[in-house]
């Protein structure tokens, strides 16, 4: 049996097909371009989306339920302009308190 590690069995380790074409497949699988690298990378991507895609999309249904309100209401309209935009009256004082955690 020939010794890989000497300068003889490397030599025909580099001329055997089977081992340079081993090798280029594993080149390949990890830095080509659809390496599992870069598929791994993707799928953290995706996860990160689909969590934004969620809080998006219930951004959404409250905006939705808060734009069905305003349509309705006069007096929602008010506390929407007050609370969000902090809006008031001519004759009114804001104080903002912030709570300490």
């Amino acid at each position: 049996m020939k010794q890989i590690f000497t300068k003889e069995g490397v030599i025909h380790l580099l001329k055997n097909r089977w081992f340079l074409s081993g090798i280029a497949f594993i080149v390949i699988i990890l830095f080509g371009t659809h390496s599992v690298i870069k598929l791994s990378n993707y799928r953290a991507d995706l996860a990160e989306l689909k969590e934004q895609q969620k809080q998006l999309e219930e951004r959404i249904r409250l905006d939705s339920i808060n734009t069905i309100k305003m349509q309705k209401d006069i007096k929602f309209i008010e506390k929407f302009a007050r609370e969000k935009y902090m809006m008031k009256k001519d004759n009114e004082d804001i104080y903002i308190i912030k709570e300490e955690k």
